[in-house]
C-alpha cells in the first residue's frame, strides 16, 4: 500500500492491505525454515532499511513487547474488514521496528498512517519486518514449544493463517513473494487522506461521504 491509502469497499467496511510499498519477501514458514518453523509468519524487507510500513486498516494496539525480542507490536482491526477469506476482525502483528512509533495499549492509528519501520530489534540476520496475522479479536502470540534450525523457540499468533489469506494487494509491487500468491482488490473507494488517532471509523466515513456526494 501507499502512504495514506485508504481504501473502502461499496457496503462501506475496509479492504485489509498489504502494509509496504513493496512485497519482497525473505523467509516464508515452514517445519525446515530457519526461524519460522511454525505458524505462517513471514519475513519482509523494504525498498531501504528502516523502512516504513501502514496501518493495514484503521486498528487498535493490544499487545506490546521489549526491544530484547523483538518490540512486537499486536494491532486488531476496528471493524470487520475485508480480506480473501471473507469478512471479518483481523489481527496481525509487527516485529523488529527498533522504535516503534506506538507503544500504548489502546492507541488507534487510521488506515494509511505511518504504524512502523523495517528493524533489527531482537533476533533477526538483517533489518526487516517480521509479519503475522491470524482471524479474530485480540489474538494471543503463542509459544509452539518447537526450536527452529536457528536455535529460536518458536512463537505465531494462536491460529496463525496464510498471508495470502488475509491481506489483499493494491497498487503494491511485488518483487519476490517466494510463491505466496496475494490477490489484488479491485474497486472499492479511496474516500481520502487517514484522520487523526481517534477520529471518525471507516464504515461511518464512507456513509458520510455518501451523504456529501448525493
Amino acid at each position: 500500500m501507499q502512504p495514506g491509502q485508504k481504501l473502502v469497499a461499496d457496503d462501506g467496511y475496509q479492504v485489509l492491505l498489504f502494509p509496504l510499498l513493496v512485497i519482497n519477501i525473505t523467509q516464508t514458514s515452514s517445519p525446515s525454515s530457519f526461524s519460522h518453523c511454525c505458524g505462517h509468519p513471514f519475513d519482509c524487507v523494504g525498498n531501504t532499511v528502516r523502512a516504513p510500513y501502514y496501518a493495514p486498516c484503521d486498528c487498535r494496539l493490544y499487545y506490546t513487547n521489549d526491544s530484547s525480542v523483538g518490540n512486537s507490536r499486536s494491532w486488531v482491526s476496528i471493524e470487520p474488514v475485508h480480506t480473501p477469506s471473507g469478512l471479518k476482525y483481523v489481527s496481525f502483528q509487527f516485529t523488529h521496528d527498533n522504535a516503534p512509533p506506538y507503544s500504548t495499549i489502546g492507541t488507534v492509528v487510521r488506515q494509511g498512517q505511518l504504524i512502523g519501520r523495517t528493524g533489527t530489534a531482537g533476533f533477526v540476520t538483517g533489518d526487516h519486518v517480521h509479519i503475522d496475522q491470524a482471524s479474530g479479536q485480540d489474538i494471543p502470540m503463542i509459544s509452539s514449544g518447537i526450536t527452529c534450525s536457528g536455535g529460536n523457540l518458536c512463537y505465531m499468533l494462536s491460529g496463525s493463517e496464510q498471508p495470502y489469506d488475509i491481506f489483499y494487494i493494491n497498487g503494491t509491487s511485488v518483487i519476490n513473494d517466494m510463491g505466496l500468491n496475494f490477490q489484488e482488490y479491485s474497486g472499492g473507494v479511496s474516500p481520502g487522506p487517514p484522520g487523526p488517532p481517534g477520529g471518525t471509523p471507516s464504515k461511518m466515513k464512507f456513509m458520510y461521504y455518501l451523504k456529501r456526494r448525493w
